[in-house]
């Protein structure tokens, strides 16, 4: 088993993974009402997170990827 997540902080993250996926969700958040095109304003996105994150000294976390994998014995009914 493996766990994954990105932090960043400073000018330089990875503020544009954040955004990107917000702009691949996008049809569904406005589907289901969370929030309207204009209020994400995604083509903005990335430079908001930063410009909030540098003025704030914060850390930012991406979403935890985990993964696992597993090697069965051989049949030993075949």
């Amino acid at each position: 088993m493996m766990s994954f997540q990105k932090v960043c902080c400073g000018p330089d993250g990875f503020y544009w993974l954040l955004a990107e996926t917000i702009r691949a969700v996008l049809p569904h958040i406005v589907r289901l009402g969370l929030a309207a095109s204009d209020e994400v304003d995604v083509d903005t996105l990335e430079t908001r997170l930063r410009d909030e994150a540098v003025a704030g000294r914060l850390t930012v976390f991406s979403p935890r990827w985990v993964g696992a994998w597993t090697k069965l014995p051989p049949n030993p009914l075949k």
